[in-house]
């Protein structure tokens, strides 16, 4: 199914009003829709979503650890400007600036502990 494209990806939250404040601050994502409990961010290619685990009706399932994903991705024009942007900001810098064959990126993570890899690709 060649079709199919990710159009948005979810994060689960207990910790709704300090997610929020680091989607918005520290990662300078726009809110684009929201209301109580749930808030949409338009990135580039991808929608990404938070919402309240106490918002939700009917869950499917509800967060635990072993469903944290391994990562989310956000690529970047300029590693060392997001880095020090990150820096400034205080957030939790897991592994500094790497070089790969790939590229080079480093990581953070957000204040439910979900891993966040900044990269630059070349």
């Amino acid at each position: 199914m060649s079709d199919l494209t990710i159009n948005f990806l979810d994060i689960n939250t207990t910790n709704f009003d300090e997610m929020l404040h680091f989607y918005t601050e520290v990662m300078k994502l726009e809110v684009k829709h929201s209301k109580p409990g749930w808030a949409a961010f338009q990135t580039i290619g991808i929608k990404l979503e938070l919402f309240s685990t106490d918002k939700i009706s009917n869950p499917i399932s509800t967060k635990n650890p072993s469903q944290t994903p391994n990562f989310i991705g956000f690529e970047t024009k300029d590693i060392q400007l997001s880095f020090d942007w990150m820096k400034s900001k205080n957030a939790s810098i897991v592994e500094d600036i790497a070089t790969h064959s790939w590229g080079i990126d480093f990581y953070i993570t957000d204040p439910d502990a979900n891993l966040i890899q900044i990269a630059q690709y070349t």
